[in-house]
């Protein structure tokens, strides 16, 4: 989940697709749909199918990606943290203070 969510910071307005996540990060696509699709359940990122296919081109309609505000908050949070556990610590930390303010 880290790398994809890495591979958004370069730009991370632009709106991706999983073929394209999947270069970036070297995963193979069933793993970046996964994690997109759990990335997404999570609130992490979100996804809109365009709605037709550029004339010329001969493929299916295109899920574009991007990450959402807490989606950027938690990829920096990967970024900037020193070691994998402490990026789990930060984001269970971060999940625990949403609950909190909620309530």
């Amino acid at each position: 989940m880290e790398r994809l969510l890495l591979a958004f910071l370069d730009e991370p307005a632009t709106p991706r697709y999983a073929l394209e996540i999947s270069r970036l990060t070297g995963m193979v696509a069933p793993s970046v749909y996964t994690t997109l699709y759990r990335l997404k359940n999570e609130g992490l990122v979100t996804a809109e199918q365009e709605a037709s296919v550029p004339k010329g081109e001969t493929r299916p309609p295109r899920t574009y990606y991007q990450l959402t505000e807490e989606g950027l908050r938690t990829a920096k949070g990967v970024r900037d943290a020193p070691s994998h556990l402490d990026w789990q610590a930060w984001y269970l930390a971060q999940a625990r203070d949403q609950r909190r303010q909620r309530r």
